[in-house]
């Protein structure tokens, strides 16, 4: 797994796409970790989402890896789930590889964003049905996606916290 610490840079992000062609990876998602003041924005699935409904995650989806650039990709997730305009790709918190249903690789990369403002969250409801801003007592008490979990441990231990 890449490690980059600090602002990735688009060639590091660019090096995080061809590892995964390398890796014949079938498909990435990109999610981003919003920290507003030590609580965290997380998006709890719809009850039909397939992949496992009323389970908090962080904001992102399907990147467009063979048409655009991570970094661009996460940019347009991010604020198609939430309304929010990621100003700043200020860290990386690793990734995940994992099957789909029909045994698909995927990869998951996982990035600390800093939004341009908060603004109110636009949920698509048919996708998600709530947010929460969750700090670590609250996380506690969510029942937070695995991989999601994964990251925001590594950014709240980053951060001392």
């Amino acid at each position: 797994m890449a490690r980059i610490t600090g602002y990735p840079p688009e060639f590091h992000l660019a090096r995080l796409a061809k590892e995964a062609q390398r890796d014949r990876v079938r498909g990435v998602t990109v999610r981003g970790l919003l920290d507003d003041e030590g609580r965290i924005l997380l998006l709890r699935r719809a009850a039909r989402d397939p992949t496992g409904g009323d389970i908090y995650d962080l904001p992102g989806g399907q990147a467009r890896w063979k048409r655009e650039g991570v970094g661009a990709a996460l940019k347009r997730q991010f604020h198609s789930k939430t309304g929010i305009n990621v100003a700043v790709i200020s860290g990386y918190l690793g990734s995940h590889d994992h099957l789909s249903g029909s045994g698909k690789r995927y990869r998951q990369l996982n990035f600390v964003v800093e939004a341009k403002a908060i603004t109110p969250i636009k949920l698509n409801r048919l996708e998600h049905d709530a947010y929460v801003w969750a700090s670590r007592f609250d996380l506690r008490h969510l029942q937070v996606a695995e991989r999601a979990g994964y990251a925001i441990r590594v950014h709240l231990n980053r951060r001392g916290r």
